[in-house]
C-alpha cells in the first residue's frame, strides 16, 4: 500500500541499504528524498532496534519517515 501511494504521488521509489541493513523505501521527487521503514507493529524491543537500526546509519541529513501500521 505505501508503495502504491508513493508511486501514485510520483515518487521514484528505491530500496534503500546502509551496510547489510535495509530501508524499505526510498522516495525521491524534486530534490527530497524520504526514507520509510514499514512494519506491522512495535511492540517488541527486538522490532524496533531492527527497523531504526538501518535509518539510525543514514548520515545525509535527509528527512526519516517511520510508518507503523
Amino acid at each position: 500500500m505505501v508503495y502504491f501511494e508513493l508511486l501514485r504521488r510520483g515518487y521514484e521509489i528505491t530500496i534503500g541499504c546502509v551496510g547489510d541493513y535495509e530501508i524499505d523505501f526510498v522516495y525521491k521527487k524534486m530534490g527530497e528524498r524520504i526514507y520509510v521503514q514499514v512494519t506491522r507493529e512495535l511492540s517488541h524491543e527486538d522490532t524496533i532496534e531492527m527497523e531504526f537500526r538501518p535509518l539510525l546509519r543514514v548520515k545525509d541529513n535527509y528527512p526519516i519517515c517511520d510508518i507503523n501500521r
